[in-house]
């Protein structure tokens, strides 16, 4: 919060701009307070998998990591669940809390470079998303192209 006014507040966002907001808006719509009761905050990390994937070693590959960082919260404790089991993926959700909020897109990218690294060790693969697009080519012709 940088200032309140008679008519309006003034916030100043993580990347730097004033934000005015018509202070009505306060009493007539939902506020989310980052601070109010404590500074934790919920890490969400979202991946696809190949499939084939052995996912109970994945997840405990997965909560193995997260339990090293320290700035990692043992309680409430990191959870990894199966999303969705797609065509050609399956998806998975990471979840942990950490200590402040203030931390959390650096902390994210931490473990997003471990959690990637230990795949790639481990043979664990993304999935790859293949496309097909068909380009028109001589008349009764058409050339098949892969996409990735």
């Amino acid at each position: 919060m940088k200032s309140i006014g008679f008519r309006s507040s003034i916030i100043t966002t993580w990347d730097g701009a004033d934000v005015i907001i018509p202070n009505g808006s306060f009493l007539s719509q939902n506020v989310i307070n980052w601070t109010r009761g404590n500074s934790h905050r919920r890490v969400e990390i979202e991946t696809k998998l190949a499939q084939g994937t052995n996912l109970e070693k994945t997840k405990k590959i997965v909560l193995d990591l997260l339990a090293a960082d320290k700035r990692v919260m043992v309680s409430p404790p990191p959870v990894v669940q199966i999303k969705d089991f797609n065509s050609s993926s399956i998806d998975i959700r990471i979840l942990f809390w950490i200590e402040h909020f203030r931390t959390w897109t650096q902390i994210k990218s931490d473990v997003i470079e471990v959690i990637d690294d230990a795949f790639r060790k481990e043979g664990i693969q993304n999935s790859l998303q293949n496309q097909d697009v068909n380009i028109p080519g001589s008349p009764g012709e058409v050339e098949k192209k892969k996409w990735s």
